[in-house]
């Protein structure tokens, strides 16, 4: 992943994306920190005893009536370091993301008129070979980055969508009884969880997009290289002009396309399920 992604600020020396990268640096740091302090000032004091008695081994011993104090250090630690790394690999992979549209935006703003000889309506072939040379090799890259970061988007989606579930189930309960309990704590994980897996679907789907347009400037290249009458000798030429087969798209461990459609289809079903396990719930309590 390391070269890939060297490969990939390689090409993107001249892309200004500094204001980002600390946004994202940022978030880092934020969520995890207000993710710890969130969590551990609602707990009671029979819980804050259990925490204690299970993630310290029962290793800390207090007094009556102040678990809680003891409590909060280690709560915090939990949760911060629990938030870090799917926070720290959304932020990466979103920067990551926008980095690369850029590129293919770049890449899509060229037009047949550049490419020509000064004062002539041909083409010059220095020029079109380094045009399409630029694009295979980004394509090269993506598609090297993709495989190695498909498994870990895989996990930060069920992550983010089990969190979207707990959401759901919480906030959308049709039973009267039902009490949220450390509401402040839900509310920051359900936000968390909704934010990350769109930022992060927003951000894969817009090189997709990105990828699309780029492709279409290509073909519209290729079909004037072909009305001028110029002949590309050689091999290495002719496959760098259209880089044929589906449009570029960071997959969730091959399973799935980050398209636009694949964030709705994610919503919906998630919506669905959650409403029906809600709904089974409430029924057999009755």
């Amino acid at each position: 992943m390391k070269r890939a992604m060297n490969k990939l600020f390689h090409l993107a020396r001249g892309v200004q994306c500094t204001v980002l990268s600390r946004i994202c640096s940022f978030i880092t740091i934020l969520v995890p920190f207000v993710g710890g302090l969130a969590t551990g000032w609602q707990l009671e004091e029979k819980a804050c005893k259990s925490f204690l008695k299970y993630y310290t081994l029962n290793a800390i011993v207090v007094h009556h009536n102040k678990s809680c104090i003891a409590a909060q250090p280690v709560i915090f630690a939990y949760n911060f370091f629990r938030l870090a790394l799917p926070t720290y690999f959304a932020s990466m992979f979103v920067l990551l993301c926008n980095i690369s549209r850029r590129l293919l935006r770049k890449h899509s703003s060229c037009t047949p008129m550049s490419i020509m000889k000064k004062g002539s309506t041909s083409f010059e072939i220095s020029q079109l070979e380094q045009y399409f040379s630029e694009y295979w090799n980004l394509m090269i890259v993506l598609r090297s980055l993709e495989q190695e970061m498909s498994f870990p988007l895989f996990v930060l989606q069920v992550i983010d969508l089990v969190g979207l579930y707990g959401c759901l189930v919480r906030f959308a309960n049709f039973d009267p009884n039902y009490s949220i309990t450390y509401r402040g704590s839900a509310v920051f994980m359900a936000s968390r969880s909704i934010l990350s897996l769109l930022f992060v679907n927003l951000a894969a789907s817009s090189v997709n997009v990105a990828d699309v347009k780029a492709r279409e400037v290509n073909e519209e290249l290729w079909q004037n290289l072909l009305f001028s009458g110029i002949t590309v000798k050689t091999e290495k030429a002719i496959n760098m002009l259209v880089y044929k087969g589906q449009s570029f798209a960071f997959t969730v461990w091959g399973l799935f396309r980050f398209t636009r459609r694949y964030i709705l289809s994610t919503i919906a079903c998630s919506l669905t399920y959650s409403l029906l396990i809600v709904q089974i719930y409430a029924i057999a309590n009755v």
